[in-house]
């Protein structure tokens, strides 16, 4: 319709009377067992299983086929061919006849019999059943009833996975229930709500809940009531609303008061543990590890295998940097208990995880695309959404800009809209990384400030802005004291840092910064490039690029094999490896060792198609200095935005236009373009006379405001 999309009940419609007479004629035919036996069928929908309209009947075995396979009875049912034992009517309108007879106390009676008959043939309501069930209930007036049901659908659901689904039914749930309902019904409703909103993205209505909780807790135990305020403070973790979660762990722990049992605070121990990683302090890790260890201890004893998944997903995290294996280790047993206990949304949590880790370990996207495909179909918004978040990142560090762009626009705007905090910053970071990567500094800090407006903490996340954005933005606009200014900058930043960024830097980029600069020597490479984390596989290519610096200088003759295994260690990351390349190839060439000349034609040609100007300018200036023939690449105009070729600025005085941003002087632009101080001054006077800017602070205001990024 004109207002959008509605959803109607297809057998609650007006039947329009030709059609009503028709199906009552032959309804008439019908003997009176007959037409009960079809009353009681239309009760159930418009198919249905013959052993539970028997069963409401109590009719036998013989006379229910002879009615079901009379001859006036096949024209209005027939056997359903695709399941056993049911039939289904022909036209579905002789539901809506059939029941038009009943008055509603007759519907009402016959609904609450079908229900009892369901149960009955169904003990436990597996599958669909429980929702049947619960449907025919609320048709019986039975609505206490009907909510317990729709509330173990909901679980169920949630269980597998289908959290948007499960929202749905737990909703239905709470308007079936009434205050002077059992109380412990509405707080196991509002248990799982809680839980199923945050997995569905729904976190401001998790935590909305609290209302609600306020409204029945005085009616529940000490014990019900910290369980629900755990719930509350593991949708918040979720969120990233750390203040908020924490604020609900006191509540829960004085509500337990100090003499509660391990297996109920266990819970909250592994809630409480991932909140704290959130909070400033060096101690954090070690204590969230000692809580994250022993309630996993106690939930893998009582059984709690949702606190284990937690915990051992936690474990996992808080290993990574001293043990790989041991991290991975944690992850799998994390997966493994979600398997054995049927959890699929737990199972697609713990595939997250060991996706991430596959990236980070070997640039291995499977596992992440396989846990992408899994939450889609199980309808986990939340973890779809992280998915997609690391996703962006792995498609920053390959280079891929393009497709990282797109996601971290598309993804943005959904988790923006769904307040889920946690994932909105990671994103808004990881867009400053973007920026970093392609040189655009302005696009860098502008992320940043938008990361600062989302509640986001800069000096928390300093490592990361600093060492995986600035840096590299620094290095792309040749600029290598910035570089080093940068990423001293996130080394500092990690030490009041509770959990390092693996990727910041220390553990591979600084390593070759720190052996081109002739800061690090053999023995110190060999230390600081084994451990766990320097092994992953981008901080590894940046290790091995550092070991054939050394090794060049030191006259040694595994150079060759080292840049090969730098390279072959770099292929996913086309960015990272032109820039070692780069790199390595100036120091090469003023040493006089390796072959620098194919390196830096290697990195001159992608960066020239990278359209990173700075680089590939300052490749083809060192390719000179070697005596080689470069081409001038002047049809590196089409990089120029149309509105400056329209004033016929040349590609050498669109790359003297963009170092004019940070309102560098001539010899600082010329050490970065690799030019004579007296040719960048021709570059600007001719690029004052083509603007018609009065001075060099007006042209470099000119080119903020006209040159991206």
């Amino acid at each position: 319709g004109p207002d959008g999309w509605r959803v109607v009940d297809a057998l609650r419609v007006n039947v329009p009377d030709a059609v009503a007479r028709n199906l009552a004629r032959r309804l008439d035919q019908l003997s009176p067992q007959t037409q009960d036996l079809l009353t009681v069928a239309a009760v159930l929908g418009r198919r249905f299983p013959l052993a539970v309209v028997q069963a409401v009947t109590g009719l036998d075995d013989r006379s229910v086929l002879r009615h079901m396979q009379g001859q006036l009875t096949a024209h209005l049912v027939k056997p359903d061919y695709g399941a056993p034992d049911w039939y289904a009517f022909v036209q579905p309108l002789a539901v809506e006849v059939l029941l038009e007879r009943l008055t509603s106390i007759e519907r009402a009676k016959l609904a609450g019999q079908a229900a009892d008959a369901v149960e009955a043939v169904y003990p436990g309501l597996p599958g669909e059943w429980c929702q049947i069930a619960a449907a025919l209930r609320v048709d019986a007036g039975q609505h206490a009833a009907a909510a317990r049901l729709f509330v173990e659908a909901g679980r169920r659901a949630l269980t597998a996975g289908a959290a948007a689904s499960a929202v749905t039914l737990l909703d239905r749930a709470w308007e079936l229930l009434i205050p002077a309902d059992d109380v412990a019904l509405r707080a196991d409703a509002l248990e799982t709500l809680i839980y199923a909103l945050a997995e569905a993205g729904m976190v401001e209505r998790a935590l909305a809940s609290l209302d609600a909780l306020d409204a029945i807790g005085g009616g529940l135990d000490r014990r019900r009531r910290a369980q629900l305020h755990t719930k509350l403070a593991w949708a918040a973790n979720i969120a990233g609303r750390t203040a908020d979660g924490l604020t609900q762990v006191d509540i829960a722990r004085t509500l337990l008061g100090p003499d509660a049992a391990a297996e109920e605070r266990a819970p909250l121990d592994v809630v409480a543990a991932h909140l704290l990683l959130d909070v400033p302090g060096h101690d954090q890790p070690r204590v969230a590890e000692e809580m994250a260890r022993r309630a996993a201890e106690v939930a893998e004893t009582v059984p709690l295998p949702v606190v284990a998944c937690q915990a051992w997903q936690l474990l996992g995290a808080l290993t990574r940097e001293r043990d790989l294996d041991e991290a991975t280790a944690c992850l799998e047993r994390s997966r493994q208990i979600a398997v054995r206990h049927r959890m699929p949304i737990w199972e697609i949590h713990a595939l997250v995880r060991l996706g991430n880790d596959d990236a980070i370990r070997d640039g291995d996207l499977n596992r992440l695309e396989q846990a992408r495909r899994i939450a889609a179909e199980a309808g986990a918004v939340t973890a779809g959404y992280q998915i997609d978040a690391s996703i962006a990142l792995q498609a920053v560090l390959r280079g891929d800009f393009t497709a990282a762009e797109e996601l971290i626009d598309e993804v943005l705007a959904a988790t923006s809209r769904l307040g889920l905090l946690e994932t909105t910053q990671y994103l808004l970071l990881t867009r400053a990384v973007l920026a970093g990567h392609r040189g655009r500094r302005r696009e860098l800090d502008r992320a940043v400030a938008e990361f600062r407006s989302w509640g986001g903490d800069p000096g928390r996340h300093e490592s990361r802005i600093s060492g995986l954005a600035r840096t590299f933005c620094a290095l792309l606009q040749e600029d290598r004291p910035r570089a080093y200014e940068e990423m001293a900058r996130a080394l500092a930043a990690e030490k009041d840092n509770p959990m390092p960024f693996v990727l910041s830097g220390r553990h591979g980029l600084h390593l070759l910064l720190e052996a081109l600069s002739g800061g690090l020597d053999r023995a110190t490479l060999d230390a600081a490039g084994t451990t766990p984390v320097s092994r992953l596989r981008w901080n590894h290519q940046f290790v091995q690029f550092a070991r054939a610096v050394l090794a060049g200088r030191a006259g040694q003759a595994e150079v060759a094999e080292a840049v090969a295994e730098a390279q072959r260690t770099a292929a996913p990351y086309a960015l990272a490896r032109h820039l070692g390349l780069r790199l390595i190839g100036e120091a090469a060439l003023a040493e006089g060792w390796g072959t620098p000349v194919p390196w830096l034609q290697a990195a001159e040609e992608y960066f020239y198609q990278a359209e990173i100007i700075p680089v590939a300018s300052a490749c083809r200036s060192l390719l000179r200095r070697a005596g080689v023939a470069v081409p001038q690449r002047r049809d590196g105009a089409a990089a120029i935005p149309a509105s400056l070729r329209s004033l016929g600025i040349t590609v050498r005085e669109y790359e003297t236009l963009q170092l004019l941003v940070d309102r560098l002087g001539n010899r600082e632009i010329a050490e970065r373009l690799h030019l004579s101080a007296r040719t960048v001054e021709k570059h600007v006077a001719s690029l004052l006379s083509k603007t018609g800017c009065p001075n060099r602070i007006a042209l470099s205001d000119f080119a903020a405001a006209n040159l991206p990024g």
